[in-house]
C-alpha cells in the first residue's frame, strides 16, 4: 500500500472509496487509498506490469494530478496526464483538454462503478 502509514482523516463530505475492488464480470482489479485529499488508485496494467497513479490532491488541478504512464499501454510508455476532481460519490480524472479519462463512483448498495475510455465500464 502506497499511503499505509497515513493517518490523516478523509476530508469531510468525500466518498470513502477505500479497498480492493474486483470486477463482478472480468478479471480487472484495483486497490484505492486515500488520505485527507490524496487518492491513489493501483492495480495490474499490460503484460503483467503493475501501476500507481497518485493524486497528491484531488482538487482539479493538473499540479497535483497524475503525470505517469497509461497502464493499459505497459510495456510501452504511454504518457497520461490527468486532473481530479470529487463530485457527488464519484471521483473523477481528466485529460488536460479537458475529456473524461476514467471515473469510480460510489453505489448505493456498495459496488464501485468504473469507467475507463479504453475498458468501458465495470462494476466493482
Amino acid at each position: 500500500p502506497v499511503l499505509a502509514h497515513c493517518d490523516t482523516p478523509l476530508v469531510d463530505g468525500l466518498p470513502d472509496h477505500t479497498g480492493v475492488w474486483m470486477s463482478t464480470t472480468t478479471s480487472h482489479w484495483e486497490r484505492i487509498e486515500q488520505c485527507g485529499d490524496r487518492y491513489t488508485v493501483s492495480g495490474p496494467g499490460g503484460s503483467g506490469l503493475f501501476f500507481v497513479h497518485d493524486f497528491l490532491k484531488v482538487d482539479g488541478s493538473l499540479e497535483n494530478g497524475v503525470n505517469d504512464f497509461n497502464a493499459g499501454c505497459f510495456p510501452g510508455c504511454v504518457t497520461t496526464v490527468a486532473s481530479g476532481r470529487f463530485s457527488g460519490n464519484c471521483m473523477e480524472m481528466f485529460t488536460p483538454s479537458g475529456a473524461t479519462g476514467a471515473t469510480r463512483c460510489l453505489l448505493e448498495d456498495g459496488s464501485l462503478e468504473f469507467y475507463n475510455f479504453m475498458m468501458g465500464m465495470q462494476i466493482l
